[in-house]
């Protein structure tokens, strides 16, 4: 029986292409593609996944988003391996770069993530990525009040399915009412005002995108958020929610059908979380609870009360909690339970993680598991 070469073996194939993928490893996909014509189309589709068309004259990935441009222009079949499109602008990216990226066609892109400091001055050139058929997922960051930006998100694809929203402005989204609605099913909402009075996010201007069919939420910050302006119509399909707690705690509640919850210990005051927490109730259907403590060094009658609080939570059965902490300063996992002495003594389990959380992708990455089943 004649041997097959390894090198023709698809699933042998995709398993290096998997193992090498990462942020940094174009250098060995480019390699990948050079060992046997079977590796070049797979190495290609890793290459190109998820390309960065960024300017920074102090990195070296503006020579990358060079050759992208010039790549992509010279061949365009390689286009249709792209899913994720990350445009971000440091300082100044010629016009003529990014026009030729923007006119291309993107068969397969389902993600787009938009980083410029006029979008307005853009919405030519952007119009054709926006309005594709294939996009489910935008990451819009906006330096500009909406009004500016209206008819540009007025154009928008109604395929989006998962918003992530980042603003210095906040004075809603004003678009002529006659514009179909965009029903969202995950949103996330990050709000850092420069030079500006508070302000408070009001979802209820965030026309044309359409809450009602709401499964998850982020919010960055939750004291910016006008609670209120949820619909309790909405607040029966959030299952995922994260929370970035600063100084008022949050009434969960409302919220009575939560799968997973994710929240940010406070650097000022623990109680905060702890208010949050004595809201949930029995009738709550809570799988996991994560909490992300950061480079919080909370107080230790404060991680008392808090631990008596996870530990004393009415459900049944009992969630798994999950400690998170930052790979910059990671805590040791028996540091984490010498923190909540009272959970660890009735055997509820606590499962520490160090990892980075990918705030970028946020929900749509975290809510996948839940969202699509």
């Amino acid at each position: 029986m004649e041997t097959q070469n390894p090198l023709q073996i698809q699933e042998l194939i995709d398993l290096c292409i998997t193992f090498l993928c990462g942020p940094r490893s174009w250098q060995d996909l480019l390699s990948c593609a050079l060992v046997a014509r079977s590796w070049v189309a797979p190495a290609q589709a890793s290459l190109f996944h998820t390309p960065h068309v960024t300017n920074h004259r102090f990195m070296k990935i503006d020579r990358l988003a060079l050759l992208f441009c010039e790549t992509i222009t010279a061949y365009p079949f390689l286009a249709s391996y792209v899913r994720e499109l990350n445009i971000v602008e440091y300082f100044y990216l010629q016009r003529a770069a990014i026009g030729k990226i923007c006119s291309t066609t993107f068969p397969r892109l389902e993600c787009l993530s938009i980083n410029l400091s006029r979008i307005s001055i853009w919405e030519g050139e952007l119009s054709s990525l926006v309005t594709l058929k294939t996009l489910r997922y935008l990451q819009l960051d906006a330096n500009e009040g909406f009004p500016v930006i209206s008819s540009f998100v007025s154009r928008f694809t109604p395929t989006i399915e998962h918003l992530d929203l980042r603003c210095r402005q906040w004075d809603g989204i004003l678009v002529d009412t006659s514009v179909p609605p965009i029903k969202i099913t995950s949103l996330r909402l990050e709000v850092q005002l420069w030079n500006a009075p508070p302000q408070r996010l009001d979802i209820g201007l965030l026309y044309p995108f359409e809450i009602s069919q709401l499964r998850a939420l982020e919010v960055v910050d939750a004291g910016s958020l006008v609670w209120d302006s949820i619909p309790d119509r909405t607040r029966q399909t959030i299952k995922i929610l994260q929370l970035d707690l600063k100084s008022e705690p949050i009434d969960l509640s409302r919220f009575p059908h939560l799968i997973l919850l994710r929240v940010v210990l406070p650097e000022d005051d623990v109680s905060v979380l702890v208010r949050t927490l004595k809201t949930i109730t029995s009738e709550h259907c809570l799988e996991t609870l994560i909490i992300w403590t950061g480079f919080c060094e909370p107080a230790p009658e404060e991680c008392k009360e808090l631990d008596i609080t996870l530990s004393s939570l009415p459900l049944d059965p009992f969630p798994k909690i999950q400690m998170e902490s930052s790979v910059i300063r990671p805590r040791r996992e028996q540091d984490l339970r010498d923190m909540f002495p009272k959970l660890v003594s009735q055997n509820k389990f606590i499962m520490s993680h160090f990892r980075r959380w990918n705030i970028e992708d946020g929900i749509r990455k975290v809510g996948r598991r839940f969202m699509y089943t």
